[in-house]
């Protein structure tokens, strides 16, 4: 009768009465009952906040699910939903009353039929997403009525369950960290140096295919400088210690790219990630990274072999490894669309703004493994070539001179060589020689500046020793009147009158070659 009585009152008066008549509280009969209710209001979500949920709603009509109402006794568990903005759970409260009469919310003079919830705590809950696609979940009334009531009871199970997935860590949680905005995409040429217009191609080119979403396959002569622009890439957008550099290799296998079993210290097998999973984890517990990758000389690889259950991963479809972790649970490769799942060490989510950058010389492809379609239709191709070597007019050689002038003011610039323009000319001419017949870039002809530069005339000057050690492993695959051509060209411009670099190409190259054969 007590109780009876008492929910006619305000919470205060009740209190109130009690607290006069020295009356502990009754208890609230049977067991406790959990419900689910959707909020829109804000305003009592605060430590002892309450809020009166009628039974009818704004056009006086009774809401569906009115058994929820009726069932609601004070003690009950609940489970506070925000509808708007945020569409998650924000925290849990309980009933302090019952079905019971107030005046309503909604402006009708008549009381109105409902119940008073009073807040409990604050949550950074789960998101409808996450209680719908939740295996535990699913069957339940809750999910088979997609949220469409207002106030929805639970079983005890699932009202812990959704708060087990309160307290989930989600990859969702580390959106800031993983996230790399376009405006932080940096092409910068720092230690390298293009024609203007060429570096204006390179640079537009690598900065939109990087804002696009692809990944960049940088390919050229040697020595055009690919590698070194993929660093400072990395460098500049995700920072000195969130990318790594790799070589690829024709040994290659998904065991090196993917990962697989591995022997520990304690004679047991554990999944060892390899190099491109690796970047997606920072630490043991599978605490989600974005550390770009640097493949160079990807070609070298078989890449069909080397990347073949990554395909999937790369055009964003999740893949399940053969694998499992140390408790059992299968290793997975997730993609960006289920950022809303739990982190673990068997889980390894690939961020939106995940890349990578690879390098390819395009001597090598004659040689080397062709990349299939289905792989280079995720990459974007860009080209980084060498610049136009001006000719010689009427025995001048000022524009070329000026040229490698331009090159050793960057070199220069970094410390590592002086400016000694008795050099250019001849340096220049060494450059155009060999690129008539095989192209190299700027960076081994920096090697070979450097080589001279210290040299105070070109009389002095050993230009045979840097050809042999840098331009001449260059030149594997050319035909033996290119190489007798090429090899008579360079002897004239330095003047080899000990013959070493006729000596030395026929052993290198294993060739009879003569001077004047290929004239």
């Amino acid at each position: 009768m007590l109780q009876a009585y008492l929910c006619h009152l305000t919470p205060e008066a009740g209190a109130y009465l009690l607290d006069a008549a020295a009356i502990e509280p009754p208890e609230p009969e049977g067991e406790t009952q959990y419900f689910w209710v959707n909020a829109e209001a804000t305003d009592w979500h605060q430590e002892g906040g309450e809020s009166f949920y009628q039974v009818t709603n704004s056009a006086g009509e009774t809401r569906r699910n009115l058994e929820a109402y009726q069932e609601a006794m004070p003690g009950d568990q609940v489970l506070i939903y925000q509808i708007a903005p945020v569409k998650e759970v924000v925290g849990r409260a309980h009933v302090v009353r019952g079905l019971h009469e107030e005046a309503s919310t909604s402006g009708y003079s008549e009381p109105v039929e409902g119940i008073t919830l009073q807040w409990e705590e604050s949550l950074d809950g789960a998101s409808w997403r996450d209680v719908k696609s939740d295996a535990e979940l699913d069957g339940s009334r809750l999910v088979e009525s997609d949220n469409s009531f207002v106030i929805t009871q639970l079983t005890e199970g699932e009202y812990e369950r959704i708060l087990e997935l309160c307290e989930m860590t989600r990859f969702d949680d580390f959106a800031s960290e993983l996230s790399v905005p376009d405006s932080e995409i940096a092409v910068e040429q720092e230690h390298l140096h293009f024609p203007e217009e060429e570096w204006d191609r390179i640079q537009s080119r690598v900065e939109q295919a990087l804002a696009n979403g692809n990944h960049v396959l940088l390919f050229g002569p040697p020595g055009t400088g690919k590698t070194k622009l993929a660093r400072q890439v990395c460098e500049a957008t995700v920072g000195e210690d969130t990318y790594e550099l790799v070589t690829a290799s024709a040994d290659w296998s998904t065991f090196d790219t993917v990962g697989g079993y591995q022997t520990t210290t304690q004679n047991t097998l554990e999944f060892e990630p390899g190099v491109v999973l690796d970047r997606f984890q920072a630490d043991g517990d599978g605490t989600p990274a974005n550390e770009w990758l640097v493949i160079d000389e990807l070609n070298r690889a078989d890449i069909d072999k080397a990347f073949g259950s990554l395909f999937s991963a790369l055009t964003g479809e999740s893949v399940t490894l053969p694998f499992d972790d140390a408790d059992g649970d299968p290793i997975e490769i997730l993609d960006a669309s289920r950022s809303h799942e739990e982190i673990g060490q068997n889980r390894f989510f690939i961020p939106e703004d995940w890349r990578m950058l690879a390098t390819m010389n395009t001597l090598d492809k004659t040689s080397l493994y062709e990349m299939s379609y289905a792989f280079m239709r995720r990459w974007a191709f860009v080209p980084v070539g060498i610049p136009d070597l001006p000719a010689r007019e009427d025995g001048d050689d000022s524009a070329l001179e000026s040229l490698v002038a331009d090159y050793v003011a960057v070199w220069a610039a970094n410390g590592g060589v002086p400016e000694a323009d008795q050099h250019y000319e001849t340096v220049g001419r060494i450059w155009r020689a060999v690129n008539e017949q095989r192209a190299i870039g700027p960076a081994i002809v920096e090697d070979i500046y450097e080589h001279v530069a210290a040299a105070s005339s070109t009389d002095t000057a050993d230009y045979v020793s840097p050809i042999i050690m840098y331009v001449f492993p260059q030149l594997e695959g050319l035909r033996r009147n290119e190489l007798e051509q090429l090899i008579g060209a360079l002897d004239e411009i330095v003047d080899d009158e000990t013959g070493e670099l006729w000596t030395v190409a026929r052993d290198f190259f294993q060739i009879d070659l003569q001077p004047g054969g290929g004239e």
